[in-house]
């Protein structure tokens, strides 16, 4: 049975719901916080889990397009959050595509936006977005809850935090081809404010190791408390201290023309052209002016940004941890502690505890979306050479037991 986008008209819902009932959750001062099922909120019903996902992204990630993949997926993050007018809706980045998290009358906005987003990356990088739509009641008739809450991600942003297996069956589903492809006229999709604009950042330790980890069981508790105890094992493992993949010292700007064209091409919604190359000129303008803000200390703005701290906000403001279902992190680690990890984490695999897939690199790659509207920004971090979408790779390897719903 294939399953048809939900929708409903807009009328319906523009008394009812808003995100008000999201952004009203007092927002988590920590991380481990997150590792702790009573601070997550039941998403009602009729919300509406929103999935985009680059088609067969392995082997596009083999071909070298991991860069263009991630930016496939981080600039539908973008396009919502235009058209929303800030970044405090739920969300989350998974390396390959995104998933976003709507009541149904902003949901019946953002689907036209991200039809027209699939076709600018089509144009640009030859790339198939897929986007699918599904209601939580309709993924709790699989057997797939979905619990959501807020964590400060420094000063700028929160991040949303997801419980349950909801988001992995929704994903499960548009890679099946259980939900109907996007059927809605295409819209205009802003993306202003989205960039990659910095090269690969080597690891301080040798190592940046992308790795997800989807804990077992069916009580909320149990699943928890696994993440507890391998977040903890993490952190002695790696360092609390020392797991940021992204450090100062370490940022480089792009310059290449190729390294450029990649932004340039998706703002211009093709490969070449006078819109391309006028793309091209402000990027490098733009880049020209942080480069002077950053070597001479000088306090430019730009949306509300001290352009001198864009080093140090990338730092704060990155997303190299978050829970989603599955604990995603992007860590940087020597080879040593990578190998105690993985042994460590093995074990634990062995007894049943959770399962868990990897992909080792010496850089992080850093998508950047800085709201344009608001001083919010948010930098997404995968491992170089396609982090997350080969560790995902892994776990879709491991038994069908240890899927996250029967589906």
């Amino acid at each position: 049975m294939r399953l048809a986008v939900y929708s409903r008209t807009l009328s319906a819902y523009t008394e009812t719901m808003d995100l008000t009932e999201y952004t009203q959750l007092t927002p988590l001062q920590s991380f481990e916080a997150i590792l702790d099922a009573s601070v997550y909120q039941a998403v009602p019903d009729m919300w509406v889990v929103i999935v985009t996902d680059v088609a067969d992204s392995t082997r596009a990630v083999s071909n070298g397009l991991y860069k263009e993949v991630n930016i496939a997926g981080a600039a539908a993050i973008s396009a919502v959050s235009n058209l929303i007018g800030s970044l405090d809706f739920p969300f989350s980045f998974g390396g390959d595509g995104a998933t976003i998290l709507l009541p149904p009358a902003l949901a019946t906005h953002a689907l036209p936006a991200l039809g027209e987003l699939r076709a600018r990356v089509a144009a640009a990088f030859g790339l198939e977005l897929r986007v699918g739509s599904i209601s939580v009641g309709e993924l709790r008739g699989y057997g797939a809850d979905l619990g959501v809450a807020r964590v400060a991600l420094g000063n700028r942003v929160t991040q949303a935090s997801f419980e349950g297996s909801g988001l992995a069956v929704a994903e499960q589903l548009l890679k099946t081809g259980r939900l109907e492809p996007l059927d809605v006229p295409p819209g205009s999709a802003d993306i202003s404010g989205f960039s990659c604009r910095w090269r690969d950042v080597p690891s301080a330790a040798g190592e940046t190791l992308a790795i997800i980890i989807m804990p077992l069981g069916d009580a909320p508790a149990g699943r928890m408390g696994t993440l507890r105890k391998t977040w903890r094992l993490i952190e002695s493992v790696a360092g609390a201290n020392e797991l940021h993949p992204v450090r100062n010292g370490t940022q480089r700007m792009i310059h290449r023309q190729r390294e450029i064209n990649r932004e340039a091409r998706l703002y211009a919604g093709r490969r070449r052209g006078m819109r391309v190359f006028l793309q091209r000129l402000s990027i490098r303008f733009q880049l020209f002016v942080v480069g002077i803000a950053l070597g001479l200390h000088l306090p430019l703005q730009q949306h509300g940004k001290d352009l001198s701290r864009v080093t140090a906000d990338n730092i704060i403001h990155a997303d190299f941890r978050k829970y989603d279902g599955q604990l995603k992190l992007v860590v940087s680690c020597s080879t040593a502690q990578r190998e105690q990890l993985l042994q460590q984490l093995g074990e634990m695999e062995d007894q049943g505890q959770l399962v868990y897939g990897h992909h080792i690199s010496d850089r992080a790659v850093m998508t950047c979306l800085i709201h344009t509207r608001s001083e919010q920004e948010i930098h997404f971090i995968d491992g170089a050479d396609g982090g997350y979408t080969q560790a995902a790779a892994e776990i879709k390897r491991k038994s069908g037991v240890q899927q996250p719903a029967d589906i």
